[in-house]
């Protein structure tokens, strides 16, 4: 049985797209399988159908498509929680 069994599928339903950068390194792919591991389906590409955006040091385009879309955009740490 799992500690926190709440924890494991609370992205369950939640479309998600990942550009989560830094200065040297895109972490996109690392973030994106722990969203799979909470349920999240995770988008290869910025589709209408994004419920969310984890967004760190994106790209401009991918904050703009967000906000055509009316997806939330959350910070990394969102997935920490």
């Amino acid at each position: 049985m799992t500690p926190f069994p709440h924890l494991i599928t609370f992205a369950t339903g939640v479309k998600v797209f990942v550009d989560v950068r830094s200065k040297h390194a895109n972490h996109s792919t690392a973030v994106s399988e722990e969203l799979r591991k909470l349920g999240a389906v995770v988008l290869d590409k910025l589709l209408p159908t994004v419920t969310h955006i984890i967004f760190k040091d994106g790209s401009k385009t991918t904050e703009a498509k967000a906000n055509k879309y009316g997806a939330h955009i959350v910070n990394v740490s969102w997935v920490d929680r």
